[in-house]
């Protein structure tokens, strides 16, 4: 069903349409709350704001309207940024939930831009505490296999961090890496880690490029996402595509308990 649209008066007094989504997704392009939360809520304004959105195929610009907005979806690796102006959202009478992303790869330093584990574990018991358990949706994502990080190693971090989040949230997701996808993820990997030159070397991921152009997956979910930011409220888009796994933490720690 196609969003609503309404007219909007932009910041240099021009009335243009909008749309009017009930439900925005920010951001599986760019963390918006992790470096972005003054921006998201001057532009959100007390659910009178907007932004400008760019079509990833066409680069058109499409107004965005948070007027109809109910519901708000963040990811993110670190939210501690953003709990500050969550009550400008609870004031404005709009539900949102986070896509918490809490990865363990510090000993391969894979995540060098993200704050410690332990912090990262005491911002999520933080933030249960606000919103409940039902409100955060922890993600392991994603999940890679390297000559080091076997199957029972990541698992037995997972069950690690399970411990300590116990009682935080009520499910866990994680998706499977598939870099041959993505070239600048290919790129960065290649260039600043050695775990995945023996895997992927260049004729091989040239054609799997070849490959991925000709077929798609059929569980493929394609997203909504808002990503960027500048001083007109422009996010630029990314539509995201993930094969994920859900599974309730109950469940995963008594399938990770068979390591012990």
């Amino acid at each position: 069903m196609p969003a609503e649209k309404v007219e909007i008066l932009t910041d240099n007094g021009t009335t243009v349409k909008a749309i009017a989504p009930v439900i925005i997704s920010a951001s599986r392009s760019t963390d918006i709350p992790a470096y972005f939360p003054k921006w998201f809520a001057t532009r959100f304004n007390g659910g009178r704001g907007y932004v400008k959105w760019f079509n990833p195929f066409n680069q058109k610009p499409v107004f965005v309207s948070f007027e109809k907005t109910k519901v708000i979806v963040f990811w993110t690796k670190n939210p501690k940024p953003l709990i500050p102006y969550l009550p400008q959202l609870d004031a404005a009478g709009v539900y949102y939930y986070f896509h918490f992303t809490l990865n363990d790869y510090q000993q391969e330093n894979l995540e060098p831009n993200v704050p410690s584990l332990e912090s990262r574990i005491q911002t999520f018991k933080e933030l249960a505490s606000l919103l409940g358990p039902e409100r955060i949706v922890w993600r392991f994502d994603p999940v890679l296999f390297t000559k080091t990080l076997t199957p029972r190693e990541l698992a037995t971090r997972i069950f690690k961090i399970s411990k300590k989040v116990k009682g935080c949230t009520n499910r866990l997701v994680f998706s499977f890496i598939d870099i041959k996808v993505y070239k600048k993820v290919q790129r960065n990997l290649l260039k600043h880690s050695e775990h995945f030159a023996s895997q992927y070397d260049s004729t091989s991921m040239r054609l799997n490029r070849q490959q991925n152009k000709s077929k798609s997956s059929p569980d493929t979910f394609r997203r909504f996402a808002l990503t960027g930011k500048s001083a007109d409220g422009t996010w630029r888009s990314a539509l995201a595509q993930k094969n994920s796994i859900c599974l309730t933490t109950e469940y995963f720690r008594a399938s990770a308990s068979m390591l012990n």
